[in-house]
């Protein structure tokens, strides 16, 4: 608490920058400061403060002024969903919100430190409004904060983004870019969608579980966080404590959402549960090129784990069985209702559901997805690619491809020591947790974030073939994805790597 309480001071104030603690800094050699970087790091308050100053990181970027150059980015709008939308990149003015105000915060000392003016605009369907945009061939946006998924399949493939490992002044290793992400999302060592702490809505789309705490004290069952730290959180353990949870409550012989569930679940994001063995659907060779893994014996047994638990109506409510009864988000609102009336034992969600529990009484904790076993060495949870942003620049903005980076640069370095403990400290583990643990957990999460690229290209259609397995609930995988399919997600899989190669 200490520290989080340090990190809101050091915000509030727009001293220096804080301290993100031992999560991955202390793995990493602080550099010092070059006498040609701008000071966007403020003045230090005291020699306590100038101590820490002298700690910090600092992106390796030159000083420039660029003379008032108006740096745009393209965003989601509202339009394009209420939960997803770009809510990272621009504030208005400081308001009292962390994240806000660190918002805020970081562009103002970019525009004073380089003399610029940043300016978003939002679209309801961004991809399509970037296309035509870049097809046009007008400089119209130095940077891209827009769906992971259409990026990588209408602007990447296409041709249309510039090569974050070409960009002058982005240094990938530094700690404010996703190394996960790095390593998932490129082809043939061609890098055109990030990760970085510049944003946090790619943060919300983590996939990740919530339980509601009571039950687990009222049904004397294990401690979640104990399972989790001692490698015993695992899909069958999961499904054994979903049906030692489930009840009829009304007695009337029927389970169905006026009683308890173990585990709720949704068939769209069944493909990301098969993910948290840590098996993808395609990985990649030496030389960075994908390939299938759609046989690999354990992607077989998560599959099987996954589709048991899924069709086992007695312990697991899946959301699409219920679009009868409750229509459009309603089926989201009903299954957070029912995790807070101790209807339900386990969620499965997205991080961004975490902020909607915020008025609800729920004495809920967070945990990452669950193993496949006790052998898989490290979690691995997934991003939900269809709404998850990712970072990417324009070809066209090859011209100053030099200002793009040190903008980008500057930008993302400013949000690690401002948006990320504003997002992740202040408002996720203060006000939102319950629990330090849940803290501990989101550590592991976080670290964790996985990266299918079978997914964010759909090769053959392969998410809504294995999607399909929940829709129409079989279990025979082999048949319908791998022997059925493997042909056409073969050949979709060739294609993007040509498209690749040639740009």
């Amino acid at each position: 608490m200490k520290k989080t309480a340090v990190i809101i001071i050091l915000i509030a104030a727009m001293f220096i920058f804080a301290s993100c603690g031992d999560r991955e800094d202390n793995a990493r050699s602080p550099q010092n400061q070059n006498a040609g970087t701008p000071d966007i790091t403020g003045d230090s308050a005291d020699e306590e403060d100038t101590a820490l100053d002298n700690q910090q990181i600092l992106p390796d970027i030159p000083e420039r002024n660029f003379e008032g150059y108006e740096f745009k980015i393209l965003g989601n709008s509202e339009e394009y969903h209420a939960h997803w939308y770009s809510r990272d990149l621009f504030a208005e003015a400081q308001n009292g919100d962390a994240i806000n105000d660190a918002i805020y915060m970081r562009n103002t000392k970019i525009e004073d430190g380089y003399n610029i003016k940043i300016s978003v605009t939002y679209a309801s369907d961004p991809i399509s409004f970037a296309r035509r945009n870049i097809m046009s061939g007008d400089n119209v946006f130095d940077l891209l904060s827009i769906q992971l998924e259409g990026t990588g399949r209408t602007l990447a493939q296409g041709g249309m983004l510039y090569d974050w490992n070409k960009v002058p002044y982005i240094d990938l290793d530094k700690p404010w870019w996703d190394q996960n992400a790095r390593e998932h999302l490129s082809i043939g060592n061609r890098l055109f969608m990030m990760m970085g702490d510049l944003t946090v809505v790619d943060k919300d789309a983590v996939f990740i579980y919530l339980f509601n705490k009571d039950l687990i004290a009222d049904l004397g069952l294990d401690n979640p966080y104990d399972l989790v730290r001692n490698n015993k959180w695992t899909v069958d353990k999961l499904h054994e404590m979903s049906k030692t949870a489930t009840a009829d409550l009304n007695g009337d012989g029927v389970i169905d959402s006026s009683d308890r569930f173990g585990n709720l679940t949704e068939n769209n994001s069944f493909y990301e549960s098969v993910l948290a063995a840590g098996e993808p659907f395609a990985k990649k060779d030496g030389s960075d090129i994908p390939y299938l893994n759609l046989d690999n014996q354990r992607l077989i047994q998560s599959v099987e784990k996954w589709i048991t638990l899924h069709l086992d109506t007695a312990s697991t409510m899946v959301a699409n069985d219920y679009g009868h009864i409750y229509s459009g988000d309603a089926i989201w609102d009903k299954q957070l209702d029912m995790l807070n009336n101790k209807q339900a034992l386990f969620l499965f969600t997205g991080m961004n559901r975490v902020t909607m529990l915020r008025e609800m009484e729920c004495n809920f904790g967070i945990i990452p997805m669950p193993k496949l076993d006790e052998i898989q060495l490290n979690f691995s949870n997934p991003i939900h690619t269809w709404c998850a942003t990712t970072l990417s620049i324009p070809n066209t903005a090859e011209d100053n491809i030099e200002r793009t980076g040190i903008i980008t640069e500057a930008l993302t370095a400013e949000s690690y020591y401002t948006l990320k403990p504003a997002y992740y400290d202040v408002s996720l583990k203060t006000k939102l947790a319950r629990d330090d643990e849940s803290g501990e957990m989101m550590d592991i999460i976080f670290a964790s974030r996985t990266y299918d690229l079978a997914k964010i290209y759909n090769w053959g259609s392969i998410y809504d073939a294995v999607k399909g397995l929940a829709d129409s609930k079989r279990t025979d995988y082999i048949s319908l994805v791998v022997e059925r399919r493997r042909d056409n997600i073969q050949s979709a899989l060739e294609k993007t790597i040509e498209s690749f190669e040639n740009h």
